[in-house]
């Protein structure tokens, strides 16, 4: 922590502390108190992002009550006084119990201090004696029971400047939230009278507070989104037509804002940019400090005033890049921003109140490394539909296009995420040797809005690596690599594209290679963290989600090759219905081993051992002796074998589609 952004280095919590002899710890998340005495720090052991939370006393380094368990989703927050904090708790899971129920029904509890006291006073009370004292004040299950999901998620957004408190329901990994508000002094225990004022079809993705004020990010009406605002004195709910514009929808994507004393700031970004617009308000809070007299005469509004905006100012930002971080304090003008950029590292920049003038801060240390000899290229390419994809190339400048040249090309899609320019020192050996990278701005992912979004998601997975395969075959036809050495790269749900498209295409790719990536979605829905996927890839107990789930081109692809070349993933892919894929005991995904015809004739035995639980971990650690280092996961006859063992009332609707 620092006195200020430019003040001295010192450590208010160390993770070592709770390390065991066996497992080292790791800090998950953390939350300071308005007043910085004291700070919620959630601790995992051994790299198992279980995460307990803990309350530590910045000055003494004393630990403030006792632990909270199975605090795992990185929420928490406090109160303005810092007084009260609250925080999102799994159940306690019984014996036995199936590893899909483990984060079902989790609800947000509420911790009150005696005494937060203040920054020049000793910490007089401490937090009560046990978890087990902390009320809850909002889920499902809390108090006569909310129209919320058991599989949402439920966290509070709360401002020093709001009288209000919202619950915001996450809808797995959707994006679009519901909200409910209650008066902020009610908000005490399973009582609260806590009332929707925000429909997750609204398409609201983002909000905050400022007085009575209720700020919406929406998709609404506008795929790249908009900014209103709504009061939540007004009776009823929340509606798009009576609300008021605070930022209009534009060509560029607006991906996101924060409120500060003095104005909202707003994240635009175009494929490969950043902007940030500064909404200067017109409207005071009733206890701010009075507005200081300027001299001259005062900028035209470029917005009405109704909509609690007096202008909109761009900030010059230093280089075309990411902004991966926006903070900003509702008590105080200015903010931080983290930029980055491809050939740019990041750094911390601050923003002057008045001027909207940046100067770079010492909290972040230059990067020792230079990519000044590095080019960036942007191209639309035309994917099999005609969609133009956004293709990013990162090569030296005497690169010559003469097809030598080894290339890593990587992609994602999924979730809405987007591929923003990131500055990986790491390359710096790649690009020596001649090297290329290039990134393939997919559909699935958030790049340009929306509905990009949607055209890679469930049903219209098969367009993500679709586009990607459009994207190498331009690398091979401009001359940038031949399709002998390009090489695909995802992690996570990007191994889905990777895989996908070296199956549709196995003569355009040298390598694949997926991080820590799944490749067959039809199991991972009995996983811990499974049932929030649904949202994204379908859901194998719904005719309409098993295709999204299984990838028909797969399918396709494998009934018209019965073998394919060898690539460096090791052997040949199996249909989506024989994938050697599973989640691990704890959640996460497991590579498939994919040893062919002789795993083939493992698999009914395989099927006859699974059980209502998940595979064992004994099945995911590495076979040197056979399987060199790889992952041995038993591959299944068929692959909803495992939602016929655990979930029969779901296979029994999935019966009759098998692809």
């Amino acid at each position: 922590m620092r006195a200020g952004v430019d003040g001295p280095d010192r450590v208010a919590v160390d993770p070592a502390r709770w390390r065991t002899p066996a497992e080292a710890a790791s800090i998950d998340y953390y939350a300071p108190s308005p007043n910085g005495r004291l700070v919620a720090v959630a601790i995992s052991l051994g790299g198992s992002e279980s995460s307990t939370l803990h309350v530590v006393d910045v000055d003494s380094g004393t630990e403030v009550g006792t632990p909270i368990p199975r605090a795992d989703f990185g929420f928490a927050a406090w109160r303005f006084d810092s007084a009260v904090l609250w925080y999102l708790q799994a159940r306690e899971a019984s014996p036995g119990a199936d590893p899909a129920d483990t984060y079902r029904d989790s609800a947000v509890r509420m911790r009150q201090f005696r005494d937060a006291g203040s920054r020049r006073e000793p910490l007089p009370g401490a937090a009560p004696p046990v978890s087990g004292s902390d009320v809850p004040v909002f889920g499902r299950t809390v108090g006569t029971g909310l129209p919320i999901g058991a599989d949402d998620t439920p966290t509070l957004v709360v401002s020093p400047v709001s009288s209000w408190a919202l619950g915001v329901v996450r809808h797995g990994v959707a994006r679009e939230v519901t909200v409910f508000a209650a008066p902020l002094s009610s908000v005490r225990g399973p009582d609260t009278p806590w009332r929707k004022v925000v429909d997750r079809a609204q398409g609201v993705e983002d909000v905050d507070l400022r007085g009575e004020w209720l700020y919406l990010r929406t998709s609404e009406g506008a795929p790249r989104y908009r900014l209103l605002r709504w009061s939540l004195r007004s009776p009823g709910a929340y509606r798009a037509p009576g609300a008021e514009v605070v930022l209009s929808e534009g060509r560029a994507i607006f991906a996101g804002f924060a409120v500060a004393k003095d104005a909202i700031y707003a994240h635009v970004r175009d494929v490969g940019a950043a902007r940030v617009v500064r909404l200067e308000f017109n409207v005071k809070l009733a206890k701010s400090a009075p507005p200081r007299r300027v001299r001259g005469k005062p900028a035209p509004a470029a917005m009405p005033k109704h909509s609690g905006v007096a202008r909109a100012t761009a900030i010059e930002l230093p280089f075309a890049g990411t902004l991966s971080e926006l903070v900003v304090d509702p008590l105080h003008a200015g903010a931080l921003l983290r930029l980055a950029g491809w050939t740019e590292p990041p750094g911390y920049f601050a923003v002057a109140p008045g001027t909207g003038a940046l100067t770079r801060t010492s909290i972040l240390p230059r990067s020792p490394v230079s990519f000044a000899d590095l080019a960036v290229t942007q191209v639309r390419v035309a994917s099999h539909d005609g969609a133009l994809v956004p293709l990013t190339i990162v090569a030296p400048r005497s690169s010559a296009r003469n097809a030598t040249a080894p290339a890593i090309l990587e992609a994602y899609g999924a979730y809405g995420h987007a591929m923003e320019p990131a500055f990986r020192p790491s390359l710096r050996a790649w690009f020596d040797r001649g090297g290329i990278y290039a990134v393939a701005h997919v559909r699935g992912g958030g790049e340009l809005g929306r509905d990009w979004h949607l055209a890679g998601q469930k049903a219209a997975k098969r367009n993500t690596w679709l586009d990607l395969v459009a994207c190498a075959e331009h690398l091979a036809q401009a001359g940038h690599a031949s399709p002998a050495r390009i090489a695909l790269s995802g992690g996570s749900a990007g191994g889905l594209a990777v895989v996908n498209a070296m199956v549709a295409r196995p003569a355009l790719f040298r390598a694949v290679v997926s991080e820590v990536g799944f490749h067959d979605a039809i199991r991972v829905e009995l996983a811990a963290n499974g049932p929030a996927n649904v949202e994204e890839f379908g859901s194998v107990a719904t005719p309409e989600g098993l295709p999204g789930v299984a990838g028909d081109e797969r399918v396709r692809e494998r009934r018209r090759r019965r073998r394919l070349p060898r690539r460096p993933v090791h052997g040949r892919l199996q249909r989506p219905s024989r994938a050697a894929l599973g989640p691990r005991q704890d959640g996460g995904p497991a590579a498939g081993d994919r040893r062919g015809a002789r795993r083939q004739r493992q698999a009914g035995a395989a099927a006859h051992r699974l059980r209502r639980r998940a595979r064992s971990r004994r099945d995911a650690r590495p076979d040197r002796r056979r399987n060199r280092g790889r992952p041995r996961v038993p591959a299944l006859a068929d692959g909803r074998a495992g939602v016929r063992a655990s979930r029969p009332d779901v296979y029994r609707r999935t019966e009759g589609l098998r692809a």
